[in-house]
């Protein structure tokens, strides 16, 4: 309310209802329209006034005898006022302003609730529906949740203070409201207006960051006109009672231009060009915004001497510090133009909103170990010359109350077309959800891994070691419900830490250059369905740790993997995984538990492919195994109990495969296993319990082979085991119970150990061809007495050949005085 006048007198109200052309008295009955004095519909009704303005009537809408949503106040077939209505209750009115001496509404006429508002802007409404355009526009831009807002001022402790500008995104773009912060509250008397036609639309007042006053400006209220200043200058231009206000010239006494543009109250506002006024005329000094008569603003300074320009930032006539770092726990003042920014470690301590899409020059963002504590809000949004983005470990940790909070943890990048490097430090942000798009030039996104930001900006207060106090605490994102990461057409590495996105449920990741793939322990483990979008071609190192992924259910491919880790539990769901189009594969690593739910386990034709790993219980439910046409294997490692329920296996055609490691319980049910064309393969080791109901086991023709190892109980039923042609084997070893043979009269068994001719240690230890029939041993020169072990219970009443001449004569009598039944046959 404007000072010295009184509150407006309190009025009767007179209602009558307007329907289908009749009106009907309050309380009358009529079908269709009140039964029992009850509105049964939506009513268009007409409530007069009675007093001192009997022409004066308000047309709003009626439902169950209450008003309800927008009505206007009309006077003289005029609509003086613009109102909204909850349940009879006045919530919100906009005095549509006449002349120089209309007044405000004041707060004892609004009742104003902004949260209603914003539950009102975020209702869906009907096609038609006279809704938002029928309040003030100030209501909707500041009120509105999909309008972006730009705040431009000093800012103390990251909070707007002192006179500034805010500023909308589209289709608001063209409006400025120009006001003044006290600390972040939006406090004293505001201005919107339109810098295209440079015309003020509404005047507002503020108290504690609420609307208090509105006056509406109508075009037809301005006028043009010549005013004289002080100075000499004279202003030609818009006049808005009285004083300089919209758009025009300014022009010294001489009749030079020097302004021209926008004014407000007689002093220079909102977009306009500043011009020298010596010789030659018509030269630019300034174009660019205006505020309280000073350079306020983004805006292009001019060289007098060379005309070079220069695009700035302005605040009150200065353009700030560009390069800043924010140390220690005492508020600092920054300038909107701020290019590089850091806040060093364990700075900034009472923050709690931190809107670096304030700054629109910034283009480096540094944020230290443990800073900025009690953050819950941090956005990056519009900022078109980011390029870094490191947030350190340990900062933004707070988390919600316990008892409810009101606060919504959200990290947001948008639309930083620029941006190439966002990475997110161990532990920091640990209760925060992200939002990310439009990152067409993102190429590494890093989350839940030390961040050394000594490496990136050098000074002596920053911090760039991981503190121990880190340790075990929740980790980056881990409360986050999801992660969407769009259009990401240049990202080439997507690196996340243990724990990190732990809680998500979702995955997104459109990346079609992606070339580095590394998820850590737990990260995203309740993923179910992640969506890799598009096919990503470049793609060469995947790596997902221990339990990360476990629930997927799809398997991200390309045909440019060169490496590809699996931790233990990751993508336990998973029931197909095509390696086949895995072409360029170099390095398989599946750890334990890992592919619990694949069936078959098939690398075939993978030129690249040098090494093959498999950790305990991996791929526990594949049935079969084949390891076929790989032509740079070298070294394949089935570890204790992968494989647990394999029934064949199958390694062919491997011609630089070099060694075989088959660990303890693999295989266990398996009934084949066939290893062939396996030309430089050296040592070959299958450990206990291992291919328990293999029928045959034959070693032949293997020119590299030096070392035979089989475990305890390792191909306990085979009835067929021959060893033979292997020119470079030196040791076999044969531990208690391996090769014992399927028990019955029906079950032969035959053993042939032959043309062994550097074999020097043979171990057969007990139980071992404990079923054997039938044994033929020959062509072993080198192999002693000494070196030859032969347990209790092995070759029971067997019939072994040995052909004299080619087995040393210790070894014959070492057979020879076997005490179970074996019988030596030496022939020439």
């Amino acid at each position: 309310m404007s000072e010295g006048r009184s509150p407006p007198k309190k009025r009767k109200w007179r209602l009558s209802l307007k329907y289908a052309f009749c009106t009907f008295p309050n309380g009358y009955k009529s079908a269709g329209i009140v039964v029992n004095k009850e509105v049964k519909s939506a009513l268009q009704c007409t409530q007069s006034f009675s007093g001192e303005d009997d022409h004066d009537h308000l047309n709003c809408t009626l439902i169950r005898m209450k008003k309800q949503g927008d009505a206007v106040l009309v006077r003289q077939d005029k609509i003086i006022m613009r109102c909204i209505f909850k349940d009879d209750v006045l919530i919100h009115a906009v005095r549509i302003a006449s002349g120089k001496n209309a007044f405000f509404l004041t707060g004892e006429d609004i009742d104003w609730d902004g949260e209603e508002l914003r539950a009102e802007l975020q209702t869906e409404h009907e096609a038609g529906e006279f809704f938002l355009y029928t309040r003030a526009v100030i209501t909707r831009l500041l009120y509105d949740p999909s309008i972006e807002k730009r705040q431009e001022a000093a800012f103390i402790d990251f909070k707007p203070h002192g006179r500034g500008h805010v500023y909308f995104s589209p289709p608001f773009a063209n409006l400025v409201l120009s006001l003044t912060w006290n600390m972040g509250v939006m406090t004293g008397e505001a201005f919107l207006y339109d810098t295209v036609t440079n015309h003020l639309l509404e005047k507002i007042r503020f108290e504690n960051s609420c609307i208090t006053l509105v006056e509406i400006i109508l075009p037809d209220q301005y006028r043009y006109d010549e005013l004289p200043f002080k100075d000499g200058c004279v202003w030609k231009g818009d006049v808005l009672g009285g004083v300089a206000t919209g758009s025009g010239v300014l022009v010294n006494s001489e009749g030079v231009v020097v302004y021209e543009g926008m004014m407000l109250n007689n002093m220079r506002e909102g977009m306009g060009t500043e011009f020298f006024s010596e010789e030659p005329l018509n030269r630019r000094s300034y174009n660019g915004m205006w505020g309280n008569d000073l350079r306020n603003g983004a805006g292009t300074n001019f060289d007098p001497e060379t005309g070079a320009s220069c695009t700035d930032i302005w605040l009150d006539g200065k353009v700030g510090e560009k390069n800043v770092v924010v140390a220690g726990v005492e508020p600092m003042t920054l300038s909107p133009g701020v290019e590089v920014l850091c806040i060093a470690e364990k700075s900034c301590p009472r923050g709690e909103k931190f809107v670096f899409s304030h700054f629109p020059n910034l283009t480096h963002l540094y944020v230290g170990s443990g800073a900025c504590p009690h953050g819950w809000r941090l956005e990056c949004c519009h900022l078109h010359h980011l390029v870094t983005v490191m947030i350190g470990d340990g900062s933004f940790t707070e988390g919600p109350s316990q008892n409810g909070d009101p606060r919504s943890f959200l990290c947001r990048v948008v639309d930083c077309e620029q941006l190439k490097e966002l990475c997110f430090g161990r532990n920091a942000l640990p209760y925060f959800k992200l939002e990310t798009q439009s990152l067409p030039s993102l190429e590494t996104f890093t989350a839940g891994t030390h961040v050394n930001l000594m490496r990136e900006f050098e000074s002596s207060e920053l911090e760039g070691e991981v503190e121990t106090e880190l340790e075990g605490k929740v980790n980056c994102f881990a409360a986050a419900p999801s992660f969407v990461l769009a259009h990401a057409k240049s990202l080439r590495s997507f690196l996340v830490g243990d724990g990190s996105f732990s809680c998500a449920t979702e995955f997104f990741l459109e990346a079609p250059r992606l070339q580095s793939l590394s998820l850590g322990v737990e990260a995203f483990q309740r993923v179910a369905a992640p969506v890799f979008a598009v096919p990503m071609p470049e793609l060469t190192t995947v790596r997902v740790a221990d339990r990360s992924l476990q629930e997927a259910a799809a398997f991200p491919t390309s045909p440019a993997i060169a490496s590809l880790q699996l931790g233990r539990y990751a993508f336990a769901m998973v029931k197909e995984v095509p390696f086949s189009e895995l072409t360029s594969l170099q390095q398989l690593h599946v750890g334990t538990s890992s592919l619990a739910s694949l069936t078959h386990f098939a690398l075939q034709n993978l030129p690249s492919l040098t090494e093959v790993a498999v950790e305990v219980g991996g791929c526990a439910n594949a049935r079969a195994v084949e390891l076929v046409n790989l032509p740079q294997l070298k070294k394949v490692v089935f570890d204790s109990g992968s494989f647990i329920r394999g029934l064949r296996c199958q390694i062919a055609d491997v011609p630089v495969l070099e060694s075989v490691h088959v660990g303890g319980n693999c295989f266990e049910m398996a009934g084949s296993f066939v290893l062939e064309n396996a030309p430089s393969l050296k040592s070959l080791t299958l450990l206990s319990d291992c291919f328990g109901q293999c029928e045959e086991l034959c070693l032949a023709h293997f020119k590299a082979l030096e070392a035979v190892h089989l475990g305890e109980n390792a191909f306990a039923n085979v009835e067929v085991f021959v060893v033979d042609a292997l020119p470079k084997l030196k040791r076999l070893v044969m531990e208690e119970g391996s090769c014992r043979g399927a028990v019955g009269d029906e079950h032969m068994q035959v053993v042939k150990l032959k043309n062994l001719p550097m074999l020097e240690d043979l171990a057969i230890n007990d139980r071992c061809f404990q079923n054997c029939r039938n044994a033929v041993i020959e062509g072993l020169p080198l192999l002693k007495s000494e070196h030859t072990v032969i347990g209790e219970g092995c070759l029971v009443k067997a019939a072994c050949v040995v052909k004299k001449g080619t087995v040393a004569p210790g070894v014959i009598s070492k057979l020879e005085k076997l005490e179970n039944g074996c019988s030596v046959i030496v022939i020439e």
